[in-house]
């Protein structure tokens, strides 16, 4: 039997995945380009901080292969 993995806090994870990533092409980008030193993750920390929030509740072990691609070299 296959899991369902359509399930509200997925639809919501990959609405805030969208808007982060929105945020960072129309806010960190362009001050990037224009030579501003900046840290990604304090641009867009709101929809940082929802998406972190939901994508730990939807994989609450963690990604399984996220160790192994940390550990490539």
């Amino acid at each position: 039997m296959q899991k369902n993995m359509r399930s509200e806090n997925r639809a919501a994870l990959k609405q805030a995945n969208k808007a982060w990533t929105d945020c960072l092409a129309s806010t960190f980008v362009p001050q990037w380009l224009a030579g501003e030193n900046l840290n990604i993750n304090e641009v867009c920390s709101e929809e940082l901080s929802k998406m972190n929030e939901l994508d730990a509740d939807v994989y609450p072990a963690g990604l399984p292969f996220k160790a192994r691609i940390a550990t490539v070299e």
